[in-house]
């Protein structure tokens, strides 16, 4: 006699679901190799919208462990999930060793699906380590744009003096490739892409060579429907 399905992959309906899910975490650790602390979990709720706060369906929300912010493919995946009808995706995953978790949203085709294509998917956002506080995913919400609504950002730095900028952050509507509560590198990565018509606030610092105080400074950019390069002299 056949066994009856659960409809979960290649279970039968009469395995028990704390066995199934034991084994699916196990499969889980073990593809991260030694990248994972094993004794640690983190659960991890995001929602993603759309600009106007509109949930956005079929999102795929990927969480991966990395020295940096990158979209690398050597970047180790600790989890993967669409949203659902409501924007929601809920997943836990064991705590990476790196130093930074990217959480990377990307639209379905990337794992053979169709394409949301009045949307610019690629948003990766990083979160340091230290900043999952209590087993606990800092960020619950991601808002992606749709391209209509996107121009760019890039930065010129016109270093004219033996100086060098310590510290940088962008606050405004940013698309693509962003932190969370972190430094942006405006030398490694100068172009970011931002919603149109906006105020996008630059805060940053400077030091002189071989001196140990800073300089804050900060400036207001005006974003409005064209592409927009913006100067910084040090």
């Amino acid at each position: 006699m056949t066994q009856p399905f659960s409809g979960i992959g290649i279970f039968p309906g009469n395995t028990p679901m704390k066995v199934f899910c034991a084994i699916v975490l196990a499969l889980l650790v073990l593809s991260c190799g030694d990248s994972v602390d094993a004794s640690e979990r983190i659960a991890c709720g995001i929602k993603v919208i759309d600009s106007q706060g509109n949930p956005v369906e079929g999102a795929v929300v990927a969480i991966r462990s990395a020295s940096e912010i990158t979209a690398s493919e050597y970047d180790s995946r600790l989890n993967e999930i669409k949203s659902n009808a409501n924007g929601d995706s809920f997943m836990v995953f064991p705590k990476p060793t790196s130093e930074r978790i990217n959480v990377q949203v990307t639209d379905s085709t990337k794992v053979g699906g169709q394409a949301i294509a009045e949307y610019e998917m690629t948003k990766i956002i990083g979160v340091r380590n230290e900043q999952c506080v209590g087993f606990r995913f800092p960020i619950t919400q991601v808002t992606v744009f749709k391209t209509a609504e996107l121009t760019d950002l890039t930065f010129l730095i016109l270093n004219n003096s033996d100086a060098e900028i310590t510290s940088a952050k962008l606050v405004g509507a940013l698309s693509g490739v962003s932190n969370y509560n972190d430094d942006f590198d405006l030398e490694r990565r100068p172009d970011y892409r931002v919603r149109k018509n906006q105020t996008v606030m630059l805060h940053y610092s400077v030091r002189q060579n071989g001196s140990e105080i800073e300089t804050d400074h900060s400036e207001s950019i005006e974003i409005g429907t064209e592409p927009v390069s913006f100067k910084i002299t040090i």
